[in-house]
């Protein structure tokens, strides 16, 4: 019992203590707060001025004047107390008790029993749409609270986007939505959404913003997900967005015959569908990786957009699509020379993958189920950011790594991905009628 008493204590002061901190922070953003936390001081102050100016000291006799003393040591140690006081109020924002006993009943506590203190409230400065929880973290790692997201979000009662941790390290920020907010069903593509830079592609959008991939950070792409999901759609906006960039080349492998993309597409890239030329394509390309390698080291360099700046020079960004890479790759039923061949397209890939980073050489494959019959582990290690659309546990496993696609992206959704990372986001949609007249492409 003593001990309980003990961690009892000593988490009473620690809470404390955080609060007292949080309401320092808070009146120093705030004139209003920062005025209500130093007008007990400044009364105080004022009280012991009039007393002083009516009552005197000198006198008096000694045991009134011991008493005057007491009088004013009470006046700043009350004045004291209640801007104290005022401070754990600035740091203890509404609703905290309730966020608090919720905590506990969901067992989100370390060790010792103690759960994560609320100690802030406030909106994001970037988007109006996100309100800031801070809480001090009391030792948890933000792993923890990565995997007790749904629980959260249930004793906060608000959705949450992103989890990081806060300026001070110490503490850990939750932005979060209003539980009503939803994605738009549908979401129109337009050409404002290009990016000025020509190595940033635009995905869509998530709850809070636009999400974008950098290919100079991650320049291969795994997407992948069930029937219906969208995989397709999403593609094309890649792919529109690569033909309508300045400065790009743009390769399409679709074995299903092109089909699904209407004259216009076979116009605006290089459509591929059928073994050999797919084959002379990626031997191409190695070369070409080759030759950029030879270059850049002599330059010194190791992007191609530094490459350019420095030399002066328009070496193209180079992108290869496919559309379904099942298609290309299974093996199932084949014969032994088409498996030969399969094996070439897999080498030729695999070197891309592992080196194309470098040399402004992207890959982005689309499948429905990217596992080892499909897809070796060699080219799938090396495809760094990975989307899945609605799936199950298994596919979601095979493409995430985790169950995140099952558990975030309701079944009869279309057009909802999420990414490696965690960020769900609505991808946009392509209105064919008008995109090509709209695209102004430098030659």
């Amino acid at each position: 019992m003593n001990e309980i008493n003990k961690i009892s204590k000593r988490t009473r002061r620690k809470q404390i203590k955080m609060r007292v901190k949080a309401g320092i922070r808070a009146m120093c953003k705030s004139r209003w707060k920062c005025f209500m936390t130093l007008l007990p001081l400044l009364l105080g102050a004022a009280l012991l001025l009039f007393l002083s100016s009516t009552l005197g000291t000198n006198e008096h006799s000694a045991l009134i004047r011991i008493l005057l003393r007491i009088i004013d040591l009470t006046i700043v140690l009350l004045s004291a107390f209640l801007s104290l006081l005022v401070l754990l109020r600035l740091g203890t924002p509404f609703g905290s008790t309730t966020i608090q006993d919720n905590f506990k009943r969901i067992g989100f506590t370390n060790k010792m029993g103690e759960s994560p203190i609320f100690l802030a409230k406030f909106p994001d400065s970037k988007n109006s749409r996100i309100t800031i929880y801070e809480f001090g973290n009391c030792l948890l790692p933000r792993s923890k609270w990565e995997q007790e997201i749904e629980n959260l979000e249930k004793a906060v009662r608000a959705s949450i986007v992103k989890i990081r941790d806060s300026e001070n390290r110490d503490n850990i920020d939750l932005s979060t939505t209003s539980l009503d907010m939803a994605f738009q069903s549908v979401l129109y593509w337009q050409d404002r959404y290009l990016q000025n830079i020509n190595s940033c592609l635009v995905l869509g959008e998530s709850l809070i913003q636009q999400v974008v991939v950098d290919l100079e950070r991650t320049p291969m792409i795994l997407l992948g997900g069930s029937t219906g999901s969208g995989k397709s759609v999403l593609l094309k906006v890649l792919l529109y967005q690569a033909i309508t960039l300045p400065n790009t080349i743009v390769h399409l492998a679709d074995f299903k015959g092109g089909i699904d993309y209407s004259i216009k597409w076979h116009v605006e890239l290089n459509m591929i569908t059928q073994i050999g030329p797919l084959l002379q394509l990626l031997h191409n390309l190695v070369a070409e990786m080759e030759r950029r390698k030879v270059m850049f080291k002599q330059s010194e360099v190791n992007t191609l957009s530094l490459y350019n700046n420095i030399e002066n020079q328009n070496l193209p960004r180079i992108f290869l699509g496919f559309d379904e890479i099942a298609e290309v790759l299974d093996k199932n039923g084949v014969s032994k020379e088409r498996k030969e061949e399969i094996c070439k397209i897999e080498g030729f890939l695999s070197t891309i993958a592992r080196q194309g980073r470098a040399y402004g050489i992207h890959l982005i494959l689309s499948t429905q189920r990217p596992d080892a019959n499909v897809l070796t582990g060699q080219i799938k290690s090396n495809l760094d950011y990975r989307i899945c659309g609605k799936a199950d546990s298994t596919l979601s496993k095979i493409i995430l790594d985790n169950t995140s696609a099952a558990e975030s992206i309701p079944k009869v959704s279309q057009g909802r991905f999420i990414t490696h990372d965690g960020t769900v986001f609505q991808g946009y949609l392509l209105d064919e009628n008008i995109i090509f007249k709209e695209a102004k492409r430098d030659e």
